[in-house]
C-alpha cells in the first residue's frame, strides 16, 4: 500500500499541530519558570537588603517589620507572628497566644531554624540577642500551600542573625540613654549641694 501526498496530508497537518501545540506549552512553561525565578530573585535580593538595614532599625517596631511583614510580602507566605519572651513568665507569647515551650527549647538547643509540622506553621526562625533567645518568628507556607525551600530558609535565617543585633543596638541605646540621664541627674543633685554647701559657709561667716 502507498500513501499518497493526499492521504498523508491530514496525518503530517496532525503531526505540525502536535509539534506547535508542544512548542507553545514548552515556550508557555519557560516563560512561567523564568517569571517566578525572576520575582523569587527579586524577593531574595529585597529581604537581603532589609537585613543589611536592620542594625541600623530606629525602634522595636522596624525590627517586627522586617521580621513579620517583609517575609509575607516579599515570599507571599499565608502567615506569620512573632513571639517574644516575657521574662516574668518565662514563656513566648504574643497577644496572649503561646508559643509551644517544646520548639523555644528546640531552638535555644540548635541556634538555627527549625521545621515545623502544624497546618498554621512550617519553620519558625529564632532571635537570638548576644547568645539569648529572646523572639522567635514563626512562618506559614506560601498562599499556594508551596512549603518553604531551601534558599528561602537561609533568607529568612539571615533576617533573624539580622534582627538579634537590632535589639542588641536598640537595648545598648536605650541602657546609654539611662545612664546619660542618671548621670545629669547626678550633676544636678552635686551643683544643688555645692550651692547648698556654699550659702552654708556665708552663712557662718
Amino acid at each position: 500500500y502507498t500513501l499518497s501526498l493526499h492521504d498523508a496530508r491530514p496525518i503530517l497537518t496532525a503531526v505540525g499541530i502536535a509539534y506547535s501545540i508542544h512548542a507553545i506549552y514548552s515556550r508557555a512553561e519557560e516563560l512561567v519558570e523564568s517569571t517566578l525565578f525572576r520575582r523569587r530573585h527579586q524577593a531574595e535580593r529585597h529581604l537581603a537588603k532589609v537585613a543589611a538595614g536592620l542594625p541600623y532599625a530606629p525602634n522595636a517596631g522596624a525590627v517586627e517589620e522586617a521580621l513579620v511583614r517583609e517575609p509575607v510580602r516579599a515570599y507571599k507566605l499565608a502567615s506569620a507572628d512573632l513571639f517574644t519572651l516575657d521574662a516574668d513568665a518565662g514563656e513566648f507569647s504574643r497577644d496572649g497566644k503561646r508559643l509551644d515551650a517544646a520548639i523555644a527549647l528546640k531552638l535555644a538547643g540548635h541556634r538555627r531554624s527549625l521545621r515545623l509540622h502544624d497546618a498554621d506553621a512550617v519553620l519558625a526562625v529564632p532571635v537570638f540577642v548576644r547568645s539569648k533567645l529572646e523572639a522567635v518568628a514563626v512562618y506559614a507556607a506560601h498562599v499556594n500551600g508551596e512549603d518553604i525551600d531551601p534558599d528561602e530558609r537561609a533568607s529568612l535565617d539571615a533576617i533573624g542573625v539580622a534582627a538579634g543585633i537590632a535589639y542588641d543596638h536598640l537595648e545598648t541605646e536605650r541602657v546609654e540613654r539611662e545612664l546619660s540621664r542618671w548621670r545629669r541627674v547626678a550633676e544636678r543633685q552635686a551643683r544643688e549641694l555645692s550651692e547648698l554647701r556654699g550659702r552654708d559657709r556665708n552663712r557662718s561667716e
